[in-house]
C-alpha cells in the first residue's frame, strides 16, 4: 500500500520520528495505514484539507528575521 496523497510526511520520515529502522520493511504497510489514518482525522476534525509545502526560514542569530 503507497502512502495516500493527503498525508504530510514520508514513510522514511515517519521511520526517522518513531528511531525505527530505515533498512527493514517489515511494518512498512502498517506505519503508511497509521500515518495515512492520522492524517485524514486531523483533516477531519479541523474540517479542512491540508497540504504539504516546504518553506525556509532564515534568522539572524540576533531574534530578528530576514
Amino acid at each position: 500500500m503507497a502512502l495516500a496523497t493527503t498525508v504530510w510526511l514520508t514513510l522514511a520520515e515517519a521511520k526517522r520520528h518513531l528511531k525505527a529502522n530505515l533498512n527493514t520493511t517489515a511494518d512498512d504497510t502498517h506505519l503508511e495505514e497509521l500515518v495515512t489514518a492520522a492524517c485524514r482525522a486531523v483533516e477531519k476534525y479541523i474540517g479542512r484539507n491540508v497540504v504539504k509545502r516546504s518553506y525556509v526560514e532564515t534568522h539572524d542569530g540576533n531574534g530578528l528575521d530576514f
